[in-house]
């Protein structure tokens, strides 16, 4: 939805009007030296050019000026590999998407954890999960919060395949054709201003690769109760900060001679 519309009358049909307008005049001051069914014909020409002016005028869509939305580009959003945390953080607890795929589309909910713990708190993950993810970072140069953030999200599901790069270990696994493909969002309650005030999330998976493309833009409401915008993140941030590709975490079963491993990508 754009910031602002300004409507601006669209423009008079003039010339089906003027031509209707010029053929009565001239009509009626020649209709003594013509025949009637002459001025009847040039009085029903007059008519429909002036009627069809009329009609256009009256049907033709109005001419839309947009302006573009001061919230432009005030917010900066990019991903990147890391680990998972180990113990609670200082701030007292984090936000992960666990991208889990269940064959007819992937779940992309944001889950919190350690926030009912005291920071320092040794967390304990199942078995097999990798201890790698993706953190995404929101930051809000503007100078309003924003409330009721959806960025929208296009995801593809792969197979693991051998790894033609690392042949020596035939555990080793990596992205394959896409199997499935979807669209989904990503929603975040509130993003604050300042550089100081950062939302983050972890993204990590669990049983399938996962390509993941957050869009360009996100929509949201820099008051509660207003309509929501559409707002665009900052210029310098590139489809490579929007783009990941998320590993699986649970390892397939190994071989009896080798052990299990997935390649981090």
């Amino acid at each position: 939805m754009p910031y602002a519309i300004k409507t601006v009358p669209p423009y008079l049909a003039w010339p089906g009007i003027t031509a209707g307008l010029a053929i009565a005049i001239y009509a009626a001051i020649s209709e003594a030296s013509r025949p009637p069914l002459v001025s009847g014909c040039l009085y029903l020409l007059a008519s429909v050019a002036v009627a069809a002016g009329l009609a256009y005028q009256l049907t033709r869509p109005a001419k839309v000026a947009v302006e573009a939305d001061p919230l432009n580009g005030t917010v900066d959003f990019r991903c990147e590999q890391t680990q998972i945390p180990t113990v609670v953080p200082q701030e007292g607890g984090y936000n992960v998407i666990p991208t889990f795929f269940n064959g007819e589309n992937v779940q992309m909910a944001i889950a919190r954890m350690g926030f009912q713990q005291a920071p320092g708190t040794a967390i304990t993950y199942p078995d097999g999960l990798a201890p790698w993810a993706v953190l995404c970072r929101l930051t809000n140069y503007g100078e309003k919060p924003l409330y009721g953030l959806k960025i929208p999200v296009e995801l593809s599901v792969h197979e693991r395949i051998q790894d033609p790069n690392n042949p020596q270990n035939p555990t080793a696994r990596t992205a394959g054709p896409a199997i499935w493909s979807g669209k989904s969002s990503v929603y975040i309650d509130k993003l604050d201003t300042g550089a100081d005030r950062t939302y983050s999330f972890f993204i990590q998976g669990l049983n399938k690769f996962v390509g993941i493309l957050f869009s360009d833009e996100f929509t949201a409401r820099p008051f509660t109760g207003e309509q929501k915008r559409r707002i665009k993140f900052v210029k310098t941030n590139t489809s490579r900060d929007r783009s990941v590709m998320i590993a699986p975490a649970n390892p397939e079963p190994a071989p009896a001679s080798a052990g299990a491993s997935d390649t981090k990508q």
